[in-house]
Protein backbone atom coordinates (compact mmCIF):
# COMPACT_ATOMS: atom_id res chain seq x y z
CA UNK A 1 0.00 0.00 0.00
CA UNK A 2 1.48 3.65 -0.71
CA UNK A 3 2.11 6.26 1.94
CA UNK A 4 -0.81 8.80 1.65
CA UNK A 5 1.62 11.59 2.58
CA UNK A 6 3.67 10.90 -0.12
CA UNK A 7 0.93 11.26 -3.12
CA UNK A 8 0.19 14.24 -4.53
CA UNK A 9 -2.70 16.55 -3.75
CA UNK A 10 -4.44 16.52 -6.90
CA UNK A 11 -4.51 12.38 -6.65
CA UNK A 12 -5.76 12.31 -2.70
CA UNK A 13 -8.98 14.62 -4.36
CA UNK A 14 -9.46 12.12 -6.93
CA UNK A 15 -9.26 9.10 -5.09
CA UNK A 16 -11.88 10.49 -2.48
CA UNK A 17 -14.06 11.67 -4.76
CA UNK A 18 -13.92 8.11 -5.45
CA UNK A 19 -14.67 6.97 -2.55
CA UNK A 20 -17.93 9.13 -2.07
CA UNK A 21 -19.14 8.03 -5.14
CA UNK A 22 -19.01 4.46 -4.13
CA UNK A 23 -20.64 5.58 -0.85
CA UNK A 24 -23.32 7.16 -2.80
CA UNK A 25 -23.96 3.75 -4.73
CA UNK A 26 -24.07 1.58 -1.51
CA UNK A 27 -26.19 4.22 -0.18
CA UNK A 28 -28.66 3.98 -3.22
CA UNK A 29 -28.60 0.29 -3.20
CA UNK A 30 -29.21 -0.35 0.90
CA UNK A 31 -32.35 2.33 0.33
CA UNK A 32 -33.50 0.35 -2.44
CA UNK A 33 -33.33 -2.92 -0.32
CA UNK A 34 -30.18 -4.29 -2.45
CA UNK A 35 -27.10 -4.76 -2.46
CA UNK A 36 -23.68 -5.43 -4.51
CA UNK A 37 -23.99 -9.13 -4.02
CA UNK A 38 -28.08 -8.57 -4.82
CA UNK A 39 -26.96 -6.82 -8.07
CA UNK A 40 -23.79 -9.22 -9.57
CA UNK A 41 -26.00 -12.06 -9.04
CA UNK A 42 -29.16 -10.58 -10.66
CA UNK A 43 -31.79 -10.74 -8.35
CA UNK A 44 -31.73 -14.63 -7.99
CA UNK A 45 -32.94 -16.02 -4.84
CA UNK A 46 -29.38 -17.63 -4.52
CA UNK A 47 -26.11 -17.96 -5.95
CA UNK A 48 -23.95 -21.19 -6.38
CA UNK A 49 -20.12 -21.67 -5.25
CA UNK A 50 -17.89 -21.24 -7.95
CA UNK A 51 -20.98 -19.40 -10.77
CA UNK A 52 -19.25 -16.32 -12.35
CA UNK A 53 -21.98 -13.30 -11.57
CA UNK A 54 -22.98 -11.66 -13.98
CA UNK A 55 -23.30 -15.11 -16.38
CA UNK A 56 -20.68 -14.28 -18.88
CA UNK A 57 -18.83 -11.83 -16.66
CA UNK A 58 -18.14 -7.69 -16.77
CA UNK A 59 -16.06 -7.21 -20.46
CA UNK A 60 -14.56 -4.30 -20.85
CA UNK A 61 -13.38 -4.12 -24.83
CA UNK A 62 -11.14 -1.14 -24.50
CA UNK A 63 -8.90 -1.75 -21.55
CA UNK A 64 -9.35 -5.83 -21.48
CA UNK A 65 -10.27 -5.54 -18.18
CA UNK A 66 -12.91 -8.51 -16.88
CA UNK A 67 -15.19 -8.66 -13.84
CA UNK A 68 -16.89 -10.97 -11.84
CA UNK A 69 -18.06 -11.91 -8.74
CA UNK A 70 -18.28 -15.72 -7.18
CA UNK A 71 -18.17 -17.31 -3.77
CA UNK A 72 -15.91 -20.01 -2.85
CA UNK A 73 -17.20 -23.41 -0.48
CA UNK A 74 -17.32 -22.44 3.11
CA UNK A 75 -14.23 -24.88 3.84
CA UNK A 76 -11.71 -22.93 1.50
CA UNK A 77 -12.74 -19.16 2.12
CA UNK A 78 -9.67 -17.44 3.33
CA UNK A 79 -9.43 -14.99 6.10
CA UNK A 80 -12.48 -15.76 7.72
CA UNK A 81 -16.34 -15.42 6.58
CA UNK A 82 -17.53 -13.46 3.71
CA UNK A 83 -20.65 -14.55 1.15
CA UNK A 84 -18.02 -13.65 -1.57
CA UNK A 85 -15.83 -11.70 -4.09
CA UNK A 86 -15.03 -9.67 -6.69
CA UNK A 87 -12.35 -10.72 -9.24
CA UNK A 88 -10.69 -8.02 -11.30
CA UNK A 89 -8.42 -9.14 -14.18
CA UNK A 90 -6.71 -7.00 -17.31
CA UNK A 91 -5.49 -9.31 -19.95
CA UNK A 92 -3.99 -12.11 -18.75
CA UNK A 93 -2.38 -10.18 -15.73
CA UNK A 94 -4.64 -10.40 -12.43
CA UNK A 95 -4.41 -7.48 -10.93
CA UNK A 96 -5.32 -9.42 -7.60
CA UNK A 97 -7.91 -7.00 -6.85
CA UNK A 98 -10.53 -9.00 -4.10
CA UNK A 99 -13.21 -7.39 -1.96
CA UNK A 100 -14.54 -9.34 0.93
CA UNK A 101 -17.97 -8.72 1.29
CA UNK A 102 -19.78 -8.76 4.97
CA UNK A 103 -23.63 -9.02 5.57
CA UNK A 104 -26.19 -9.52 2.16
Amino acid sequence: MSDLAKLPRDELEHMAAAGQAALACLRSLSAAGKSVVSEAIGGAECSYEWQHYPEGDIYDARTQAQLYYHSHPPAERAGGEYLGLYDLSQGAIVEGVEKSLRGR
